[in-house]
Parts: C-alpha cells; sequence; structure tokens
C-alpha cells in the first residue's frame, strides 16, 4: 500500500558515505544544472545514502495515469544521470 500516493526516484549509494559527502559538497551545482531541488539523507547509522524526490499520482486502484507516469520516471532518471554524471 502506498498511501502518500507517490514514487520516489534515488540515487542510491550503498556503502560510501565518502562519495556522498562529495556529492553533498556539489549540491548547489548539482541542482542548478538539474533546475530541481533533491531531498539528501545521509542516514547516518546506516550503510547506504540516498538522493532521491517524489513522483506524486500513483494510484493503485487508478491505473489510467501509469503511461504518464512511466513517461516522468524515464525523465526523472535522464534528469539524475545528467545532473550527477561529472561528479561520480
Amino acid at each position: 500500500m502506498n498511501k502518500e500516493n507517490r514514487i520516489r526516484i534515488s540515487l542510491w549509494i550503498p556503502n560510501n558515505k565518502e562519495l556522498f559527502d562529495k556529492l553533498s559538497i556539489e549540491k548547489e551545482n548539482i541542482e542548478e544544472e538539474a533546475n530541481f531541488q533533491f531531498e539528501w539523507d545521509r542516514l547516518d547509522g546506516k550503510k547506504a545514502s540516498l538522493i532521491y524526490t517524489y513522483i506524486k499520482g500513483l494510484d493503485f486502484e487508478n491505473q489510467g495515469n501509469y503511461k504518464d507516469l512511466m513517461n516522468q520516471i524515464i525523465d526523472y532518471v535522464i534528469l539524475f544521470k545528467k545532473a550527477f554524471k561529472k561528479y561520480i
């Protein structure tokens, strides 16, 4: 069940807090290049870190917008790749 009716699109960074810290130093540049603000979650005390955003509109009872959601997911994944590519 997805109570918030949203899809999370994220960059998952396993076992590498140093990479997350390196990226967070470039946060302003990355977000400016993406023309978008991301959520940055270092997840201290856990192995992984996340940089993410959400797409609203997911409804398991009504799949009428699934094609649009899939297109948005693809757009966001491309956006992530372009924004982070030169920093990873």
